[in-house]
């Protein structure tokens, strides 16, 4: 059988492997492979993972075109671009690229995970312009973004029923007290600054971040 691709974004690749086949659903565009693994060994029933709540199903989506459009907006943008604003009372595509990963940083530790959120307040909300030396290189932050959003996933597709149904480990904002409401919130944020990163993209001459 060969690999394809679905019309949501996913796909299948194969991984070579001397005990079994492995083939493993993936995300393609981002560069983010991390998600559900069906082995079929010679001696061995395929293994099969309890089917996700439908609601944690709709926020991987929504993390998945975050990390995506993401992606898509740094694309071929030189420093000098990406520290650019379009007024002194604006945030440079670099501060929101940053800020962006150091939320999803903390969205990690929300799930569980023991990394530490990077930059302290250089990105933080209503932090000052600082000057360019004190911004990281992209390529970092571009990295950064790409590893905690591969151990999101993994995360997110652990979530269970109950969980999404209670408090938040650490305090955080939520629509109803609740880990889902925290979630919901923690994408709405994406999205509004994912418009940004796309607002600054045409604003610096490039490429828009989708056709019309």
């Amino acid at each position: 059988m060969a690999p394809r691709r679905s019309a949501s974004g996913y796909g299948f690749r194969r991984v070579d492997s001397s005990q079994s086949d492995v083939w493993v659903r993936s995300f393609w565009g981002a560069g983010v492979f991390v998600s559900y693994t069906q082995v079929h060994g010679r001696d061995q029933p395929p293994l099969r993972r309890p089917p996700l709540d439908p609601r944690i199903t709709l926020i991987v989506e929504q993390f998945t075109v975050a990390t995506n459009t993401f992606t898509k907006a740094l694309t071929g943008a030189e420093r000098a671009a990406l520290l650019r604003r379009p007024s002194e009372h604006s945030n440079s595509m670099l501060w929101v690229a940053g800020h962006l990963t150091q939320f999803r940083c903390r969205l990690a530790r929300l799930l569980g995970s023991g990394r530490t959120v990077p930059w302290e307040t250089l990105f933080a909300t209503g932090s000052h312009a600082a000057p360019d030396e004190a911004y990281p290189p992209h390529e970092e932050v571009i990295a950064l973004w790409n590893d905690v959003s591969a151990e999101l996933h993994g995360r997110l597709s652990a979530v269970s029923s109950a969980e999404l149904d209670s408090p938040p480990a650490i305090r955080t904002p939520s629509t109803d007290g609740t880990l889902a409401g925290a979630l919901v919130l923690l994408a709405f944020h994406e999205g509004y600054h994912m418009g940004q990163l796309g607002y600054l993209r045409k604003w610096l001459g490039y490429s828009p971040l989708y056709d019309s």
